[in-house]
Parts: structure tokens; sequence; C-alpha cells
């Protein structure tokens, strides 16, 4: 892959204009819905607790609405790999929106550090500085 980020940020921008498109739509049906909501659930005794934290893409707590937008196209190209900061070797496959799994093979990574990665990303405390589309980039 030549250009890793440039294929990245077309990825992303094929998915964020649906999801605005599903957003804007969402919103003419229920006004007052919240996008990356956070829901917490039941988890496993003894995890940290950001492991039952979840979010939805677009939540209507008046109507009992919760949307996780699945787009209807896909962006696809050949599996490819790379050497990402010369230290770690990345498979990267075609991805959806709604469907981002990470395989570690031999990954030597304590539970506080998954959990601070996991904090980082959720933004349970929803302190993330928002885009000019109102999204902070929580998963």
């Amino acid at each position: 892959m030549k250009d890793f980020q440039r294929y990245l940020t077309n990825i992303r921008n094929h998915y964020l204009n649906a999801y605005l498109d599903a957003i804007a739509q969402f919103k003419g049906q229920f006004p007052k819905a919240e996008v990356e909501a956070l829901g917490n659930f039941d988890g496993v005794e003894g995890q940290p607790e950001i492991f039952r934290w979840s979010r939805f893409d677009m939540v209507d707590h008046e109507a009992n609405q919760i949307v996780n937008f699945e787009p209807k196209t896909h962006v696809t190209f050949d599996a490819d790999s790379l050497t990402w900061q010369r230290k770690l070797k990345v498979r990267f496959e075609p991805i959806a929106w709604h469907k981002v799994e990470f395989e570690c093979v031999d990954l030597n990574v304590k539970q506080s550090q998954l959990e601070a990665w996991a904090i980082r990303w959720m933004d349970p405390q929803n302190q993330r500085q928002v885009d000019n589309h109102g999204l902070g980039g929580r998963i």
C-alpha cells in the first residue's frame, strides 16, 4: 500500500459522509436525538468498568429509538500488509463502519494499557472536543 494515510482518509470520508446523511435523516424524525450516545451493560465480574460501556451511533431517549449506522455501500480493496512506525507489522483489510475487529497475535499488553486505550477512544466522560459535525470521534 503506497499511501496508507490517503487510503485511511478516503475510507473515513466515505463512511463519514454516509453517517452524516443518516444522522440528518434520524434527526429529521427525532429532533432531540443524540449521536455517539453512551450505554452501560452488565460486564464480566472483576473486569474494569470501561469494558461494560458501548457507544451507539444515534439515540432518541424519548422515542426509545437506538440506531447503529450500517451503511449500504462499503469501500473495497485488496488486503495488504505494512510495517507501521518501523515496529509493528499491520495487515490492512476492508472494514465496515459497524464491524471493525482487531486481532492481536503475540501482543504482550497489560490490562491497564488496554483499559487506558478503551477510555481514550470511548471517552466515557464526553470530554473530547467535537468537530464541526458535532462528532467526537468516539468508538
